[in-house]
């Protein structure tokens, strides 16, 4: 067990722990005559300053050890522990810890979570963290949430969103709810954000939550994020942007607003030095964020933008994937920018720069990006993927418009089953535009002749 250490004082600006309290028991404790019960009430005691509070020396020692902690049943012995002397800063840790954790355990792939295009799989939620939110830090948040800083509350939120809590269905969640949000509301009209991290890890959790926040609060939490955005730089405006996207369906911006975050959006993609890792994740935030929040990006901007996707370097684009960067690419065409056939051409040099293999859901996408481009015509093996896409999906508009424009035959369901092409997740990449040939089967009768020779 991990208990703080009570035998010595503790002193910071005249305000000291008082052994006194508990010096009797000190020695039962050394003797081994204390339950585990009355050590933690021993520890809570005597780590505390003469206003009642936890020793701030105290609260950086268990919250040290609560970060420490890689699995959750780590971080639960550390928390019960040392459950009386848990500060707002402790909880706030606790709750970043579940939210990195809970989904690390066993590794498994949750089926039910099917990704989209450029989207990963969610893997399952430990059960051991879902328990012991539930009975250990919900309860603790519901009577500490007055006292938390913005980093206390975004970090709560995002713990329970990660846990795929509904806190309209949790006990005592919708009581949980409403103090969230007067903390809130009462941190922006104060302090503001504070810090970058926390006002995009906080529209993190209001959207993970799937909680009816009230219009007050997010016409507040809107206010206070483009009053700071100024301040961001590239990643913060991004990840804000991105992640307050995914409320778009409740936020009802004013033209000033709408105009404001524009500029701003504007201002970030316009001032990408390079295409490195950091620039183009930052960059595919942005396109999301203008698209489910119908941000008018202007033809430059987005003209900018296109040409920073096509001098994407090889090795950058192999870490950040054929599927990530498919994904991305439609966002030109929703957005209302026209790929001309060299755009489209290079951002398909890009796509095929990264080594990888095609996967089926890479084929719609980069049919979508790439059809309306006047003058591009894919090399034969992407055509021979949309065919096969197509002999699955047919009723998909993106993949018939791109057998129309691409000249492309579509075979029968009984021929593409025959066929010895190899299936879209197999398929080569290359400029050659060729299939990879079948491998030759031999007749069973001579296979079973070779077998029967090599067992004599």
């Amino acid at each position: 067990m991990y208990y703080v250490p009570i035998g010595t004082s503790v002193t910071r600006q005249g305000d000291s722990c008082n052994p006194a309290a508990g010096i009797a028991l000190v020695a039962r404790w050394r003797r081994g005559y204390l339950s585990d019960a009355m050590k933690k009430l021993m520890a809570a005691e005597l780590s505390r300053t003469n206003s009642g509070a936890v020793h701030p020396t105290i609260s950086r020692q268990v919250t040290a050890a609560l970060d420490r902690a890689n699995n959750i049943a780590d971080l639960q012995s550390v928390y019960e522990d040392n459950e009386y002397t848990i500060s707002y800063i402790s909880l706030s840790t606790a709750w970043n810890q579940v939210g990195k954790l809970c989904t690390k355990r066993g590794g498994a792939v949750n089926p039910l979570d099917a990704p989209g295009p450029g989207k990963r799989r969610e893997r399952s939620v430990d059960p051991l963290a879902v328990a012991f939110a539930r009975e250990k830090l919900l309860p603790r948040t519901r009577e500490v949430v007055r006292e938390l800083d913005m980093r206390g509350v975004s970090a709560a939120l995002w713990g329970v969103g990660k846990l795929r809590f509904k806190l309209a269905e949790e006990e005592g969640g919708p009581y949980l709810a409403e103090l969230f949000e007067a903390r809130i509301v009462k941190l922006l009209d104060t302090v503001g954000f504070g810090n970058v991290a926390h006002g995009a890890q906080l529209w993190l959790g209001l959207g993970m939550c799937e909680y009816l926040w009230s219009d007050r609060l997010l016409r507040r939490v809107v206010e206070a994020t483009l009053e700071a955005m100024e301040t961001w730089e590239l990643r913060g405006v991004a990840q804000a942007a991105s992640h307050m996207a995914e409320l778009a369906h409740r936020l009802s911006l004013t033209a000033e607003q709408r105009q404001k975050l524009t500029n701003e959006l504007e201002s970030r993609l316009g001032s990408v030095p390079r295409a490195d890792d950091y620039h183009m994740q930052s960059i595919s935030c942005i396109l999301l964020a203008a698209h489910r929040l119908e941000i008018p990006l202007s033809l430059l901007t987005l003209a900018r933008t296109v040409q920073t996707y096509v001098s994407v370097p090889p090795d950058v684009a192999v870490r950040l994937t054929t599927s990530s960067m498919a994904a991305d690419l439609p966002y030109f065409n929703r957005l209302g920018y026209a790929l001309s056939g060299h755009e489209a051409a290079g951002l398909f040099r890009v796509l095929e720069s990264t080594n990888d293999t095609w996967k089926s859901q890479d084929v719609i996408p980069t049919a979508e990006a790439l059809v309306l481009a006047d003058g591009f015509r894919p090399p034969p093996y992407f055509r021979q993927l949309v065919a096969r896409e197509l002999v699955r999906q047919p009723q998909d508009n993106w993949l018939r418009a791109a057998a129309q424009a691409w000249a492309i035959s579509v075979p029968t369901p009984g021929a593409a089953a025959s066929t010895s092409t190899p299936p879209p997740d197999a398929a080569p990449r290359g400029g050659n535009g060729g299939a990879a040939p079948a491998r030759p089967r031999r007749p069973k009768a001579e296979a079973g002749q070779e077998k029967r020779q090599r067992r004599r």
